[in-house]
């Protein structure tokens, strides 16, 4: 019977060293075999699906790069060629706004060309010069030398030859566009010979700009010129290969053939403006996926062989496992062999006795048969003592799994190096605790204990000594604690203490938050004593927040914030180190992370907008404005700046908000400056850790240049108290942005620290007065000594001064007899947006004239 239900497992015949044509020919068969079990595709078609998505990733992020790495080689071509429109622009501005010019087109100054145009050095390279008179007349044409006289045919000829009819003919298209003595269009106009030229086209005025246009002005340069070098000639290459003129109103049709309309326009003849061709990315792609596929090859080989091996090892195992399984098959033979005989001889002996050990001692050694024993201790002999071996070799193991579990637990609920409860036991015990007080109406309390300063222990003496200095503070924290408290490390520099339930007369917990206290103080006074580390005297103190544990709690983790808010109030504290939560002291703790998360969201959908409020004189003449920041919240409404602007810096995001911030300064002052007047101010707020940003620099000045915004129309505005606490890096990037025209001012003079070492220090342009003197002024008779004072410090100090919160006309009197110039309040205009500002002032002759006649230096 025991035969038929044991089989033997069967082997191979034997197991050699095969060749290698061999061991991939036995591979083959195993995979082959394999593969036709449902179970094998398993792993395959997972494979698959795995790698298809992970092909997808790679291929679309290659082209993000490629995208990337195209569209920044793109806007550095284009930042060129708009640097050299600048250079352009500034020369035929130049050009434009003098007298003799403006008199050579009037006809009355026929020796303008021998005396100026032919001996400056600007046509030492390759500029060509067109002027043209009332009508569109050509009267000009100058290419490295020039057809003398005045009223030039339109093909002036030198040395270097004459001024294409192409480019003659692309400026002529733009002369309409030029509707004030102010304007100026860029142009980028093809030659004859295939090459392209920029340049500007302005009126022709005299040199204040006062007497009507008798013409227009036009420089061209070529885009590229002999004495560019091979990447900068390269690079202007490629953009040359992408430019494209499209029609200058149709958007559609220019994104429909895959053109980006470069911003600020270019214009080009026959009413067309400059484009950019997008390259396609796809097929870059394929040739970089080209470039790696020996790479791919060879890691597809690698991991074939790999499999290879692994299934061969796999061989390997089963035959092992096979010659074991045979021994032990062998031996199961020889016991059935040895119980078939004794059942067959049981009661044979000669006098009725059986001839042979008992069935029993028989099933105990076929039982007992791995258990070594010595020749004289046979268990068919002694069967007793065979069963006290049994007992002692189970006792033995129950022993060991024991002690494994109580490891398993220590390792799982207690800290390593502390040997304190973890913070999963501290969890556990709390979880226990509100459960004994919903049923016992008991309130306890929990102290959520921090070392003060642990990082700069862990700098200054090594992690080593960090270490002793956590098993020091457990060690002091476990004397001071009562019998029946739980004294946990929560984690890191961190410790919690669960207090023994409180059973006084009191419920409201009263009485308990005395006992939770006292005890706080107990422990703050044990570490009163300095610390020996390695001869090193070491100083720690704790701060220790209370939160009480109420009959009714039910959420663990509320109970747990509770303690750690209290804790990071106690921080705070300037003199004691323990604080009890309060719940109307935490609402704004509770709910700051809330208001953090939604300014985050509506950064990222766009919902922040930006006021203008004009910077004005006493005849409500607009000389600047000031960028004013908003945020309009769904629930709570508007949210004031200085408390968003704070969230920010409180999380360490305020370079991203004073990033997106400073765009919308820039882009809403580009549309007021074009319709107020070029020489507009733009005043804009910063904190220090904006200006301590590394790169605050280049991407200030690169968003005012991209833009055409000349570096001195912008004035930054900082407060005394966050220039006192600026850093060098604060101070290095404001003496850069300085030395690049950028104007500074002091913010609120007067309300902060008023040092006037931030005189010396900053060398600001300006100071703003703060409006709570401003306002105070006709009622304060302090108020209008300081503003007094003010006024003639920055006079003596020739600072720029500006006065906000002006509000009524009483305060406007004020502040016109002590020499004020400009004023920013209700007085004359709130915070608008830029179509509000346009409406206001963009119709007022007075106002422009005053932009035209010059500002002053900038807003502060």
């Amino acid at each position: 019977m025991l035969r038929a239900l044991l089989k033997q497992r069967r082997l191979p015949s034997r197991w050699q060293r095969r060749r290698p044509w061999s061991l991939l020919h036995s591979w083959w068969k195993d995979e082959r075999h394999s593969l036709t079990r449902d179970k094998a595709r398993l792993p395959g078609l997972a494979a698959l699906l795995l790698l298809t998505p992970l092909l997808g990733l790679e291929i679309a992020r290659r082209s993000d790069n490629i995208r990337i790495e195209k569209d920044t080689q793109r806007r550095e071509q284009l930042e060129v060629v708009m640097a050299a429109l600048l250079s352009v622009k500034r020369t035929v501005f130049d050009w434009g706004h003098w007298d003799d010019a403006y008199e050579f087109a009037a006809g009355r100054n026929p020796g303008f060309v021998s005396l100026d145009v032919a001996n400056t050095s600007l046509f030492d390279g390759e500029a060509r010069m067109v002027i043209f008179g009332p009508g569109g007349k050509t009267l000009l044409a100058y290419s490295r030398g020039i057809r003398r006289g005045h009223g030039a045919t339109t093909n002036s000829h030198g040395v270097g030859g004459g001024v294409p009819q192409e480019l003659i003919r692309c400026a002529r298209d733009q002369l309409p566009a030029l509707v004030t003595l102010n304007s100026f269009r860029r142009l980028a106009c093809p030659s004859d010979d295939g090459q392209l030229y920029v340049g500007v086209i302005t009126p022709l005025t005299d040199n204040a700009s006062l007497r009507p246009a008798r013409g227009a002005l036009v420089l061209f340069e070529p885009l590229l010129k002999s004495d560019y070098g091979p990447n900068l000639s390269g690079s202007l290459s490629q953009f040359g290969e992408a430019v494209q003129f499209m029609a200058q109103d149709d958007a559609t049709a220019a994104a429909r053939a895959g053109v980006e309309l470069v911003d600020p326009p270019i214009h080009s003849n026959d009413r067309q403006r400059l484009g950019l061709r997008r390259q396609p990315v796809l097929p870059i792609v394929a040739r970089s996926l080209a470039d790696d596929l020996l790479l791919i090859l060879a890691i597809v080989a690698g991991l074939l062989a790999f499999r290879i091996l692994l299934v061969l090892e796999r061989r390997r195992q089963k035959v092992q496992q096979c010659k074991v399984e045979r021994r032990a098959a062998q031996r199961i033979r020889r016991a059935c062999r040895d119980l078939d005989a004794l059942l067959e001889g049981v009661g044979k002996g000669p006098e009725g006795l059986p001839d042979g050990p008992s069935e029993t001692h028989v099933l105990a050694r076929l039982i007992h048969s791995g258990i070594e024993t010595a020749p004289d201790s046979d268990p068919l002999l002694f069967p007793e003592h065979d069963a006290a071996t049994m007992e002692l070799r189970l006792a033995e193991v129950a022993d060991r799994f024991q002690h494994f579990l109580r490891s398993a637990r220590s390792l799982a609920l207690f800290d390593s190096l502390t040997q304190l409860p973890n913070r999963r036991y501290f969890i556990e015990q709390l979880q226990i605790e509100v459960q004994r007080a919903h049923r016992s109406r008991q309130a306890s309390a929990i102290l959520f204990v921090d070392v003060d300063k642990f990082k700069n222990i862990n700098d200054t003496y090594g992690h080593d000594a960090g270490d002793a200095a956590l098993v020091i503070t457990a060690q002091r924290l476990r004397d001071q604690i009562r019998g029946g408290d739980f004294l946990a490390r929560y984690g890191g520099d961190e410790f919690a203490i669960l207090m023994a339930p409180y059973a006084g007369p009191d419920l409201s917990g009263g009485d308990l938050r005395s006992q939770a206290r006292l005890l706080a103080q107990r422990v703050a006074k044990a570490f009163e004593a300095s610390f020996q580390l390695a001869g090193v005297s070491i100083e720690i103190s704790l701060s220790i927040g209370i939160a009480t544990v109420e009959p009714d709690e039910s959420d663990i983790e509320a109970c747990i914030k509770r303690s750690d808010i209290a804790m990071y109030q106690a921080k705070q504290h300037k003199h004691s180190r323990i604080s009890i939560f309060e719940a109307n002291a935490a609402t704004t703790e509770l709910d700051d992370y809330s208001l953090y998360s939604d300014l985050m969201r509506a950064l990222r959908q766009g919902e922040l907008r930006m006021l203008f409020q004009p910077i004005v004189d006493g005849s409500d003449t607009i000389h600047g404005v000031e960028a004013l920041a908003r945020w309009h919240h769904p629930q709570q409404g508007d949210v004031a700046p200085e408390v968003f602007i704070a969230l920010a810096e409180r999380y360490r995001q305020m370079d991203i908000l004073g990033e997106e911030l400073l765009r919308l300064a820039i882009e809403g002052f580009v549309r007021l400056r074009q319709q107020l007047g070029p020489e507009l101010q733009l005043a804009v707020n910063v904190t220090p850790s904006q200006l301590s940003h590394p790169n605050i620099v280049h991407r200030l000045l690169g968003l005012l240049a991209w833009e055409g915004i000349p570096f001195h129309l912008l004035t930054l505005e900082i407060t005394e108290r966050s220039a006192l606490e600026s850093t060098d890096t604060v101070a290095g990037n404001i003496r850069l942005l300085q030395d690049q025209g950028v104007r500074l001012a002091l913010d609120d003079f007067g309300t902060g620290y008023s040092s006037l070492n931030l005189l010396i220090t900053l060398k600001p342009n300006g100071l703003k007065i703060d409006k709570s003197f401003v306002t105070a002024m006709h009622v304060n008779p302090f108020a209008n000594q300081i503003v007094t004072m003010i006024a003639g410090l920055a006079s003596r100090m020739e600072l720029d001064l500006v006065a906000e919160g002006v509000d009524n006309p009483d305060t406007l009197v004020l502040l016109q007899n002590l020499g004020l110039r400009f004023f920013q309040g209700f007085l004359y205009c709130s915070p608008l947006s830029v179509e509000g500002v346009l409406a206001r002032y963009s119709s007022g002759s007075g106002s422009q004239a005053a932009l035209s006649g010059g500002p002053p230096s900038g807003p502060a």
